[in-house]
């Protein structure tokens, strides 16, 4: 099968997929699929190396319970508030005095006559 038929195979399978409306990307990625064909084709022979997959598996399996654990201990540690807004308010009703604004007059106000 040659790389043009590949290209058209793609891109009839991304417009049968997605429709016309993403035609650009269909062209973009059907390109890089009948590139990797072409190359695929080529005189160099890879080697898949089978006895290192079980090593490949426990590692991958490892490091997945790892990075759980650590995503747990990380969720665990943080204390996100659900009612952000009501804590806000609440903060903001009980420590007014620490605010530097409350109770500064910008302006003049009628009943001063003499500020």
């Amino acid at each position: 099968m040659g790389t043009v038929r590949v290209f058209a195979i793609l891109l009839l399978v991304w417009w049968v997929l997605d429709g016309p409306q993403t035609m650009v990307v269909g062209l973009v990625a059907a390109t890089l699929g009948s590139s990797l064909f072409a190359v695929s084709r080529s005189k160099r022979s890879y080697s898949l190396q089978l006895l290192q997959l079980p090593q490949f598996v426990a590692y991958f399996i490892f490091e997945s319970f790892r990075g759980l654990h650590g995503l747990r201990t990380l969720a665990g540690r943080l204390r996100l508030d659900t009612r952000p807004a009501q804590s806000l308010l609440t903060r903001l009703e009980s420590s007014e005095a620490s605010l530097p604004l409350v109770g500064l007059a910008l302006w003049p106000s009628p009943s001063c006559s003499g500020c």
